[in-house]
Parts: C-alpha cells; structure tokens; sequence
C-alpha cells in the first residue's frame, strides 16, 4: 500500500497564503525567468499532448498551455490553491481538468499524461520523497518530464569570494542593505532542503530518465559556507528517446 509522507510545505498554502500566492511572488526576476524556461521547453512538447502540472498552485503556467495547444491536467493538495487557479485563469480552464491529489501517490493510471511539469515543490520535500515522487512522475508519463530543483555543491574559498565580487558588480543602487541581505545566509527558511547533484543524477538514472535539456533558472552563493546553488529546469526523456 501507498503511504505519503509528511513535511511541512504540505499544508502550508491554505487561505490567505493561496489567495496572496502570485502578489508577494511575481515581482522577483526568477518568476519571469520560470515563466520564460516553462514557455520554451514546452513549445518543444508535441501539439494536443496532455500536461500534468504538479503542483498546479494558482495556474500560473495555464496561459501558456492554452498558447501551446496542450491539455492539463493540474493536480494539487491543497483545494485552496486550485481554487485561485480555477478563478484567475478564465478561458484557459476549458481545457484543464483540477485534481486534488498528493504527488507521491498520483491519482492516475501509469501513462496516464504525456508530459509531466513540476516547479517549486521539489526542495520542500526530503530526499527520500522526492525520490518517491520522481518514481510517480516517470509512471504516469508516456514522453518526458520536466523538473525545477535547487542543487547545491561546496566550493573553494577563492571562488566564493570571486563570485561575491562578480554579484556586487551585478547589483543596482548598491548599499549597505542591499550587502547585507547578499550576505545572509542561503537555503535556511524551515523546511527547505537542497539537493545534492550527485544524488538527483542517481533518482533520474533510477527512472531510466535521460537528460534533454536543461536551463538555468537563478543562482546563488552562501558565501560563507561556500555553497554555490543552482537553481534548474530539466527537461528529462523516459528510456525509449534512447533508442528513437
């Protein structure tokens, strides 16, 4: 039997935290970069396929499936986020169809959807889960999958500190806040987990998923761990692109 796991972000986006989810989010770059690397890897999806967006959270994406031509299916645990997604996306929902569901236990027949798209979710789960879900995403996609996961990977002192320089360089209106805010330390919000390269390359080999393409969405650097932080999308293929 099934059994999911309990972690913290799994009851976390309920009532105002769902109604306030894009207004406290979409101002940050990466929401636009996530916006622009979800378009360009889906317009590589074949026309007509089905998506299972998980967690769909508001929708945020649903214009762009309508844009591609491709149906959805948008699973999330929390009723309240489907709810945003279902009010804030008008004409996109004709083709979507909302589940409540826990992405450790899919509630869809093996090769249910074509394409399975995952983003934001996968450093609030332990490793153990997300290898869990991974083995759930790869069962209920015919084609391909796309994940968003935070690595991270120690590095020496001197590239920390030329990363350091190459950000300050980067920064507008430089000031003393702005440093320390860059200087505060990364990944620590409870329940935030980052992911070692190593051992997400092992759950992809795992799930004979083979890599097609990969963008980089943000990078970071906890300068004082020397800890570099990459934040990806993949675009992973099941074994048979292997031989096609």
């Amino acid at each position: 039997m099934n059994v999911s796991s309990e972690y913290q972000a799994k009851y976390h986006y309920i009532g105002n935290v769902a109604e306030q989810y894009d207004a406290r989010r979409m101002s940050n770059p990466k929401w636009q970069r996530e916006q622009d690397a979800i378009a360009n890897l889906t317009g590589k999806f074949d026309p007509g396929s089905v998506v299972l967006d998980v967690p769909l959270g508001t929708g945020r994406f649903m214009p762009i499936y309508a844009e591609m031509n491709l149906k959805v299916v948008g699973l999330d645990i929390s009723l309240d986020m489907l709810r945003q997604a279902d009010k804030k996306n008008g004409d996109e929902v004709r083709e979507t169809t909302f589940v409540q569901g826990d992405s450790e236990v899919l509630p869809l027949r093996t090769d249910a959807v074509d394409y399975v798209l995952c983003a934001r979710l996968l450093n609030w789960v332990p490793p153990s889960v997300l290898s869990r879900i991974l083995a759930e995403f790869t069962r209920v996609a015919r084609k391909g999958i796309v994940v968003e996961i935070r690595l991270h990977e120690e590095i020496s002192f001197l590239r920390a500190f030329s990363n350091f320089t190459n950000d300050l360089r980067r920064q507008d209106n430089l000031s003393a806040s702005r440093v320390r805010r860059m200087l505060r330390r990364k990944g620590s919000i409870d329940g935030y987990v980052l992911h070692e390269e190593r051992f997400v390359q092992q759950v992809f080999a795992q799930n004979r998923l083979c890599l097609r393409e990969v963008v980089r969405v943000d990078e970071r650097t906890d300068y004082f761990k020397r800890d570099f932080q990459p934040y990806l999308m993949y675009f992973l293929g099941k074994g048979e692109f292997e031989k096609n």
